[in-house]
């Protein structure tokens, strides 16, 4: 086999790898979704993660306990 032929074999070779590669830098690409910030809904967030909504009720009760009196002036 002449240095020209063994040339052109790696060639073929290393096109054949660099096209598999491509592949699976597509595939990794596929796998793992992404969003946009502004398009992220709940139902999104609600699948990827699981939320809990945790609410302090006691920070507002001074707000909502408070009796109001109101003048007419």
């Amino acid at each position: 086999m002449s240095e020209l032929e063994r040339v052109f074999k790696k060639n073929k070779e290393l096109e054949k790898e660099i096209l598999l590669l491509r592949g699976i830098e597509k595939e990794k690409k596929k796998s793992i979704p992404s969003y946009q910030f502004s398009k992220v809904t709940d139902t999104i967030l609600e699948n990827l993660f699981d939320i809990e909504q945790i609410i302090d009720r006691e920070k507002f009760n001074n707000w909502f306990d408070n009796s109001l009196i109101l003048d007419e002036k």
